[in-house]
C-alpha cells in the first residue's frame, strides 16, 4: 500500500526504516518482493573524480585524476576514457574521445567521434568524424565519416557526410557538402563547397571548387578556381586555371581563363592551353588551339584547332574554326569566315 504524507510525497510504509539517500527501489523476480538498495548494476553514476565533472557509461571517464583541469562530459561507453588531467572536454557516444589524456577544449558527439584522439581543441559532431585523427588539432567535423581519416592534419573544416573523408595530414582544408574534397590526402590550403565539389582532389592544392561537383575530376591540378555547376569538372592535372559559369571550362589545358556559360566547354585537357574566354559559350569549340583571346557572347565560337586569335564582340569570329594570328573586332565581325 502507498500514502502520500502532508508534503503530498509518495510514501511506502515498511521502506523507509533505515534507508538512505540515493537508493533505488530493486525487484526481485524470484519472490516477488520489493526493496532498497544502493544504486549501482543498470542503475546511472557518476564516474568522474572532479566535484566538477560527468561520467556516465562503462569506464566512462574513470581515469580522470584529481587535481587536473576538470569540467569534463562524458556520456557512454569508454567516452573520455583515457582522460587524466585533461580539461573542458565534452564527449558523448560510444568511445567518444577515447584516447586523449592532458588535452583540452575538444568536443566529440557520435559513436567513436575522435576515438584515438590525442590532440587539443577539436570539435567532432557525427559518427566516425574525425575517427583516426591522432596528433591534428583545431579541426572541425560535422557528419557522418568527415574527416574519417584524418591524422596529422590541422585546422581543417568538413560539414557533410564523408566531406574529406580520407584527409591524413593536410591541414588548412574547408569542405562543405556531402563527398566534398572526399578523396583529398595531402592536398592543403583549398576551399571545397558544394556536393561533390573537389571530390577526387587528391594532392592538389590552393584550390577553390565552389558549386556542384565543380571541379569534381581534379586529381593534382593545383592552383585552380572553379565557381559554378560542374566548373572544370573534367579536369585533373592541369593546373593555373579559373573558370567561372555553369559548365565553364569543363575540360580545359594549363593557364585558362574561362568566364560564362558553357565558355570553353569542349577545350582539350592537352592541347588547349594559355585561353582567355570571357563571355557565353565564348571560345566553345576550342580542342587544341592556344593564346586565343575571345570576349564577347559566342565570341570565338568555332574555334577548334586555331592559336593566338583575337575576338572582340559579340559573335565575332564566330565561325571561324582554324588559323592563327587573326583578330576579330565588332559585333558578328568576319562571323562568316572559317578560317584565315
Amino acid at each position: 500500500m502507498c500514502i502520500r504524507d502532508s508534503n503530498n510525497s509518495l510514501r511506502i510504509p515498511g521502506l523507509q526504516s533505515g534507508a538512505s539517500n540515493g537508493q533505488v527501489l530493486t525487484y526481485n523476480s524470484s519472490n516477488g518482493n520489493i526493496t532498497l538498495a544502493d544504486a549501482g548494476g543498470g542503475g546511472l553514476s557518476n564516474n568522474a573524480l572532479d566535484s566538477n565533472s560527468l561520467g556516465i557509461g562503462t569506464n566512462a571517464l574513470d581515469s580522470e585524476t584529481a587535481g587536473g583541469h576538470g569540467k569534463n562530459v562524458a556520456v557512454g561507453k569508454q567516452a573520455l576514457d583515457a582522460v587524466t588531467s585533461g580539461g573542458d572536454n565534452t564527449a558523448v557516444g560510444y568511445q567518444a574521445l577515447k584516447g586523449i589524456t592532458t588535452v583540452r577544449f575538444c568536443t566529440a558527439v557520435g559513436s567513436e567521434s575522435l576515438a584515438v584522439s590525442t590532440g587539443a581543441k577539436n570539435t567532432a559532431f557525427g559518427a566516425e568524424s574525425l575517427r583516426f585523427n591522432s596528433t591534428g588539432t583545431d579541426n572541425v567535423a560535422s557528419g557522418y565519416q568527415a574527416l574519417r581519416a584524418n591524422s596529422e592534419g590541422f585546422g581543417n573544416v568538413a560539414i557533410g557526410n564523408s566531406a574529406l573523408l580520407s584527409n591524413t595530414t593536410a591541414g588548412q582544408n574547408s569542405a562543405v557538402g556531402y563527398n566534398a574534397g572526399l578523396l583529398n590526402t595531402t592536398g592543403q590550403k583549398n576551399c571545397f563547397i558544394g556536393s561533390l565539389a573537389g571530390r577526387s582532389n587528391t594532392t592538389g592544392s590552393y584550390q577553390v571548387f565552389i558549386g556542384q561537383s565543380a571541379g569534381n575530376s581534379n586529381t593534382t591540378g593545383a592552383e585552380i578556381v572553379a565557381i559554378g555547376y560542374q566548373a572544370s569538372y573534367n579536369n585533373t592535372t592541369n593546373a593555373s586555371i579559373t573558370a567561372i559559369g555553369y559548365k565553364a571550362g569543363y575540360t580545359c589545358g594549363n593557364n585558362c581563363t574561362y568566364l560564362g556559360y558553357q565558355a570553353g566547354f569542349n577545350a582539350s585537357a592537352t592541347g588547349a592551353h594559355n585561353n582567355t574566354g570571357m563571355g557565353a559559350y565564348s571560345l566553345y569549340a576550342t580542342t587544341t588551339g592556344t593564346d586565343n583571346t575571345a570576349l564577347g557572347y559566342q565570341a570565338g565560337f568555332a574555334n577548334t584547332s586555331g592559336g593566338s586569335n583575337t575576338y572582340i564582340g559579340s559573335g565575332a569570329g564566330k565561325a571561324h574554326a582554324s588559323g592563327g594570328g587573326s583578330i576579330f573586332i565588332g559585333m558578328n565581325a568576319c562571323s562568316g569566315i572559317t578560317s584565315a
